[in-house]
């Protein structure tokens, strides 16, 4: 945005192939916590494609950005997801984490020590990639038997730009999806005509706050005190797709970040 747009791409790119890497590396099995705002530079790269007027392109690194969102909160889940997969196999499974786990813990510990031993830590290094690359073998014939599993799991890949635009199949229907960066608000709508990109020049703060204003209980004790705010946030967000709106009887929403609330 200050004109070092070469310069930010090739920021948000390495931080986007080290997040990658560190994922590898430190394996799927490793604290949901760790590098929480890992969505960050795809949402930087969502501003640079928009800055381009590259819609589908924006719409690729929303959908990444997603992903990432996704995976770790289905991690944070206390519930194993593993329907259709026999018993034995998540017997197997439990026993590959445990064994991941335990091996990374000890890898730490001994990486921690004042004096490390290297025998020991060449060791421990050697024991974790054979049970990461036993459970990635395992991980492919169950993939392959129970291929939605993944997809329950957050694991599936995003979807791109280019195939999110042909998802609207008939003329009545309107997929509207908001992405909410630092600087902007970002209105894809995806229509059997194809996508549509707008901008709206808000501040991820200033739209919280302007949010928090119509949910005010002021607001909302009645139907003509929510009238004002709630015009205001219709007028801000759907103004700029109100073509794309008319006539279709089926819209499905899909918020970001503070829209949640809405």
């Amino acid at each position: 945005r200050l004109g070092r747009t070469d310069a930010a791409r090739a920021a948000y790119a390495t931080a986007m192939n080290t997040i990658d890497r560190l994922r590898r590396e430190i394996g799927e099995d490793t604290e949901p916590s760790f590098l929480d705002d890992r969505a960050e530079p795809y949402l930087g790269m969502v501003d640079l494609a928009a800055d381009a007027d590259d819609g589908r392109g924006a719409l690729t690194y929303v959908e990444r950005a997603r992903a990432q969102v996704r995976r770790d909160l289905l991690r944070r889940s206390p519930v194993t997801i593993d329907k259709g997969m026999p018993a034995a196999d998540r017997d197997e499974e439990r026993a590959m984490l445990r064994e991941i786990v335990s091996t990374r813990t000890q890898l730490v510990k001994t990486r921690d020590l004042p004096k490390p031993d290297p025998a020991r830590l060449a060791l421990l290094q050697d024991r974790l990639a054979a049970a990461r690359e036993r459970h990635a073998t395992f991980r492919q014939r169950i993939d392959e038997t129970l291929p939605h599993l993944a997809r329950w799991r957050g694991e599936a890949p995003p979807i791109d730009g280019e195939t999110a635009a042909t998802i609207v199949s008939d003329e009545a229907t309107l997929v509207l999806e908001f992405a909410v960066t630092d600087e902007r608000v970002h209105v894809f709508a995806l229509a059997k005509a194809g996508l549509t990109h707008r901008l709206v020049e808000i501040g991820r703060k200033t739209l919280a706050a302007r949010i928090l204003k119509a949910l005010d209980p002021a607001a909302l004790a009645s139907r003509d005190t929510w009238r004002d705010p709630s015009r205001d946030l219709s007028d801000l967000l759907l103004a700029p797709v109100r073509d794309e709106l008319a006539g279709k009887s089926l819209v499905v929403v899909i918020p970001d970040g503070p829209l949640w609330r809405v």
